[in-house]
Order: C-alpha cells, then sequence, then structure tokens
C-alpha cells in the first residue's frame, strides 16, 4: 500500500492548531536538545548571511558517531538552556531570516506526532505544547476522532513533515497491542467509567495479554471477544474503588516533596514553578505528612472536584491524547506504558488538587492547561522525575498495579 493510500486519523483539535509564536506562554527553543539532520547542516554550510553564518559555525556541534541521518549533529544551548536561535521576541532568527525550509527536521515536526497504526495513519500533537495542549484538552470534542481526507491541506502537510512510510505486517504481538489500545480508547471514551478505572484497566490488560508468557500461549479462539469480556470484568471488578484513600495521599505529597528536591532545570520554569506553589500550599501549617494529608483531602473535596466536575473532559483529553500517540504502547514494555501515562496523570492531578488549595478562585480551563504542558514537558525531557517515581513506588511492590494506582487515586 502507498504511503498516501493509508487513511489518517487525527484529533478534531489538530485542524485548528498553528504555531502561535511570541504569543506563547512557553518556548519549544529551551530546556532540551535539539537535533539536526544532515540535509539541514549540510545546508547551513552554504549560508552566506555573515551574521548567521558565524553563528552557525560556533553553535553546530557535528556528532562524531551518529546514530542515523536525523542526529547527525545538535545545536549547542546557551547558559539558560535556550537555543542561540532565539531572538528576543521568541522567535527563531534562522526561520526569520532563511525561511521555514531551512528549519531542521526537529524544528520543523515539534510538535506534530505521527505513529503508524498498520491499517491507518495516527496524525496527533504533544501536549508539552501549551497551545497543542489548549486545543486538546480545552473543548469536549477535542479528541473526537476525524479522518484527513486525501487532497486535504493537512493530510498533505502531514506527509511533507513525515514523508517516509511506515507499512509492514504484524506480528502477534504487535497485532494484541493495537486491539489492547482499541479496547483502552474505548473505556476511556466513556463519560460514566471514571478515567482513573480505565488506565488500572489496561495495566491488568498489559500484564494478561501482553506479557512474554502471553506470546507463547495460544491466542483465543474468538480474541476480540476475550478482550472486550476480560475489559467488562475488570470495570465490574474496579467500580467500587475507593480513589480516596488516606495511605494514597500520603505517597503523593511524598512524591511531590522528591519531585520539588530534583534540581535540574530541565523541566522547564512553569513546572518548577508550579511545584513550588502546589507544595506551599500543601504544606501550609503542617509538620509533618500525616498533617499534610488533612491540606491535601480538603483541596481534593472542597475545590478540586467541584472545578473538575465543571471541565470532566480535560484530563479524559489528555490520556486519550497520549495513549493515541504515545509509541511506548505499540513497542518496548507494555507495563512501563501503564506506569508512565499512569505517573503523569497521578502528577497532573496532585498539582490541580495544590493549585486549587493556593487561592480562593476556582480552577480554570487556563490551571488545567497549564499544568498539563508543563508536566508533559517535564516528563518528556526529565527522566529524574519518572525515575524517582518508580523508586518509591517498588518500595511498596516492584511493578504492581496497586501501588501504581495509589497516585492516580
Amino acid at each position: 500500500m502507498s504511503d498516501t493510500g493509508k487513511a489518517t486519523l487525527s484529533p478534531r483539535f489538530m485542524s485548528s492548531f498553528n504555531c502561535i509564536g511570541s504569543a506563547c506562554e512557553d518556548t519549544c527553543c529551551a530546556g532540551w536538545n535539539v537535533d539536526i539532520d544532515q540535509a539541514t547542516y549540510q545546508k547551513y554550510q552554504g549560508v552566506h548571511d555573515p551574521e548567521l553564518a558565524q553563528q552557525l559555525k560556533q553553535s553546530l556541534v557535528k556528532r562524531e558517531d551518529p546514530k542515523s541521518s536525523d542526529h547527525y549533529a545538535a545545536i549547542k544551548m546557551d547558559q539558560n538552556g535556550a537555543c542561540p536561535f532565539l531572538d528576543p521576541e521568541k522567535m527563531c532568527s534562522i526561520q526569520k531570516k532563511l525561511g521555514p525550509t531551512y528549519l531542521s527536521a526537529t524544528c520543523d515536526v515539534y510538535p506534530r506526532i505521527r505513529s503508524s497504526f498498520n491499517d491507518h495513519y495516527r496524525y496527533s500533537a504533544t501536549l508539552s505544547c501549551p497551545e497543542a495542549a489548549r486545543l486538546c484538552v480545552g473543548s469536549p470534542e477535542g479528541m473526537e476522532i476525524e479522518e484527513l481526507k486525501a487532497d486535504a491541506d493537512a493530510h498533505k502537510n502531514m506527509l511533507q513533515l513525515f514523508p517516509n512510510p511506515m507499512d509492514g505486517s504484524l506480528s502477534l504481538e504487535e497485532y494484541l497491542r493495537r486491539m489492547v489500545i482499541k479496547v483502552i480508547d474505548n473505556l476511556l471514551r466513556d463519560t460514566s467509567l471514571p478515567v482513573e478505572v480505565s488506565i488500572l484497566i489496561y495495566g491488568f490488560m498489559a500484564q494478561k495479554f501482553l506479557s512474554p508468557e502471553a506470546f507463547t500461549a495460544p491466542p483465543a479462539h474468538d480474541l476480540s471477544k476475550a478482550l472486550v469480556a476480560y475489559a467488562e470484568d475488570l470495570k465490574q471488578a474496579l467500580s467500587g474503588t475507593d480513589f480516596n484513600q488516606a495511605n494514597a495521599s500520603l505517597l503523593k505529597l511524598r512524591i511531590l516533596t522528591k519531585i520539588a528536591l530534583i534540581r535540574t532545570n530541565s523541566g522547564g520554569r512553569r513546572f518548577s514553578g508550579i511545584v513550588q506553589t502546589a507544595s506551599a500550599a500543601l504544606f501550609k501549617g503542617a509538620t509533618d505528612f500525616t498533617q499534610a494529608t488533612g491540606n491535601y483531602q480538603r483541596f481534593l473535596n472542597d475545590k478540586f472536584r467541584p472545578a473538575d466536575a465543571q471541565m470532566p473532559f480535560a484530563l479524559r483529553n489528555y490520556v486519550l491524547n497520549y495513549v493515541f500517540t504515545n509509541r511506548s504502547f505499540l513497542a518496548g514494555d507494555p507495563f512501563k506504558a501503564f506506569q508512565e501515562v499512569a505517573f503523569r496523570f497521578g502528577v497532573m492531578k496532585l498539582l490541580l488538587i495544590g493549585l486549587a488549595g493556593s487561592r480562593d478562585e476556582p480552577l480554570a480551563m487556563a490551571d488545567y492547561v497549564t499544568v498539563i504542558s508543563a508536566v508533559s514537558r517535564a516528563f518528556d525531557h526529565n527522566s529524574a522525575i519518572n525515575d524517582n517515581i518508580c523508586a518509591m513506588l517498588d518500595q511498596i511492590e516492584p511493578n504492581s498495579i496497586p501501588a501504581t494506582a495509589l497516585l492516580i487515586q
């Protein structure tokens, strides 16, 4: 099948997405590494603008042993971790002087993501971009899925950004992964089911159907029905789950403290500011973690839940988009994929609870956008956060769904 003959599915919010440049409250040109592909690197060697040519010479670092042509070189960030080509208006000086065709593949694509689902492509964006987060989580319809028409501008632009086909036959494992994801997508769209329960069901399904042992056993006669039946059984079993346990509150406060102590700027200033504000509110007047759980429970019940009831689609849309776009669900350790989405969701919810308790006015959609984009960025580019949460949960029980469940309760 040709690259253009394969259907492309995309959430509705992507039809409205455009970079807002200097109007953005953050910048994608700081806080992480920027790869330069080989074709762009060679193009930069022919730049004649004296000032820009000198800056390119000083700021490009050619890798001695690049793992691919996409990672041929990198931009050496300045002492503040920002791209040296970022001008005072938070715009790219390369693009302003030479045009968008001189952007590297990394800069041209971000925050857009494409993945292959064998019979179709999935096209969306990472919500570490505040504008993408605003469009995705700010509307109940943001994650409604549409098929991009083959001759539509959006589809043509997507193919230009991601020109390489990704077709291929599926192994039993790959087929199972995709079927499990489809079941979880349906569960996440069921608004009568708490998002927390849908995430936990994915963890149990990953253990049962996606473990190495599962791939050695003969598949069920009707695999699709078996997956749906197991998910329905889990829905019934988890319907009475108490998502307000005291020991869960204590664990989350300890995790928040651990995150606050991570001394790195790679999470971004916005993330650090949110963590500080939430921590100050949750630990206000408390001399230990046990006393702080009182603040947590009060903020959860009196402030977060009423506000969240007005915007129940916000965190749900985040998880839907994460599962829709993230290739860790298609390859790698399925249980780690479950933990990753659980960790992100749990930290987002925890910080929103802390923010809700830090002021008199209720949470607004702008708060959800800020927290979701800042946490997404921090997790994407600071592995220490994920590692520290894993270590704390492993002290309770290694690779345990109940231990991970404490974080999202």
